[in-house]
C-alpha cells in the first residue's frame, strides 16, 4: 500500500535495452534514495510469480508517468506483442495522469506524446553535469514550488538556487574525476584532498628515501591498496581489479616511482593511482576515480 501523502511515480521503459533499462535503473535508484516518493518500477516492485500486466495496469493509473523514450522505447509502441505498447495503451486512457517524457535528442515524437513538452538529457551518462538542468526540471514539476505564486521573485530565484544544488550533490559524479598532482610533502603536512563531495579523497604522504614515499590511510579508513606490478592503474577499471592487481595494507606502506595505489573511501568511491615520480620533498601522481 502506498503511502497517498507522497507523489506516486511510475517509470515506462523498454526491457532489455542498453541506454534505457541503464537509465531507468538509474532513475529510480536516484529518486527513492533522494526524494520522498513511491516509485512504480518493475525491478523493484515485482518479484518472480508476479503478474506483469496487472502490474503494468496499477501502475499507468499513478499522477506521474515518467517515459523513457529512447528510440527502441518508440519503435515497441508499435509492436502490438511488446510491453512498452500494452503501457502506452493504458496510459492513453489516464486522462488524469502527468506523463513526462524523458528524450535522448530533440525530435517529433509519436502519438500519445506529440503534443506533450518533454526534457532532453543524456542518458548514456545519466550523472553528467549536463543533465542537473533537466532533473531541476523534472523534479520541479513533479513537487511544485509553492512559493511561486505567494512570494517574491528574490525567494522563488533562492528556492531554485537552493533545489539545484540539492540535485547537484545528490549525483555520484565528478567532474574532475582524473587528472595529475604535484605535491610537495613540506606543505600541509604532506596531505592532499582530491575530488569532492561523495568522491572526496585525502590522502596523506611522509618522506621515505631518496626515490621513496609513504603513503597512508589516516583519513580515508582501513582501505589502502598497493601493486608494484606494472600496468596496475591501467588495468583497473571496476572495483573487482584490486583483488586481481593490488595487496591491502593497514595503515601505510613505502611506494616507489611506478607503483601504484588506491584507496576505497567511506561513500564505497574508489581513488586508484599511479607515481610519476618522486624528487627531494616532492611527489607526482596522476589518479582516476572510478565511476558507477
Amino acid at each position: 500500500m502506498t503511502d497517498k501523502s507522497r507523489a506516486d511515480i511510475f517509470i515506462s521503459y523498454s526491457w532489455g535495452e542498453g541506454n534505457g533499462e541503464n537509465f531507468a535503473t538509474w532513475l529510480n535508484q536516484f529518486l527513492i534514495k533522494n526524494y520522498d516518493v513511491n516509485v512504480f518500477f518493475d525491478k523493484t516492485s515485482t518479484h518472480p510469480g508476479s503478474n506483469l500486466k496487472n502490474f503494468m495496469s496499477k501502475a499507468t493509473n499513478v499522477k506521474y508517468i515518467i517515459c523513457v523514450c529512447t528510440n527502441e522505447y518508440l519503435k515497441r509502441m508499435e509492436v502490438e506483442s511488446s510491453g512498452v505498447k500494452y503501457e502506452v495503451d493504458r496510459i492513453k486512457v489516464n486522462h488524469d495522469s502527468h506523463i513526462i517524457p524523458l528524450v535522448e535528442a530533440s525530435k517529433e515524437l509519436p502519438e500519445p506524446f506529440e503534443d506533450l513538452k518533454y526534457i532532453k538529457l543524456d542518458m548514456s551518462n545519466p550523472t553528467n553535469p549536463e543533465n542537473i538542468k533537466a532533473y531541476y526540471e523534472l523534479l520541479n514539476y513533479i513537487f511544485p514550488d509553492e512559493v511561486n505564486h505567494v512570494s517574491t521573485e528574490y525567494k522563488r530565484q533562492v528556492r531554485k538556487v537552493k533545489n539545484i544544488d540539492k540535485i547537484k550533490h545528490s549525483l555520484a559524479f565528478n567532474p574532475n574525476d582524473k587528472g595529475v598532482v604535484t605535491l610537495s610533502l613540506d606543505v600541509n603536512d604532506g596531505k592532499v584532498d582530491i575530488g569532492r563531495g561523495k568522491q572526496k579523497f585525502t590522502i596523506s604522504w611522509s618522506k621515505g628515501g631518496n626515490d621513496s614515499v609513504y603513503i597512508y590511510n589516516d583519513y580515508i579508513g582501513n582501505c589502502l591498496h598497493v601493486s608494484y606490478n606494472a600496468n596496475s592503474f591501467k588495468l583497473t577499471k571496476m572495483p573487482i581489479d584490486l583483488i586481481s592487481y593490488f595487496t591491502s595494507y593497514k595503515r601505510a606502506q613505502l611506494i616507489y616511482k611506478g607503483d601504484s595505489f588506491a584507496f576505497v573511501n567511506k561513500d564505497d568511491f574508489i581513488l586508484v593511482g599511479e607515481v610519476l615520480n618522486i624528487a627531494s620533498s616532492n611527489i607526482k601522481f596522476k589518479y582516476k576515480i572510478l565511476q558507477q
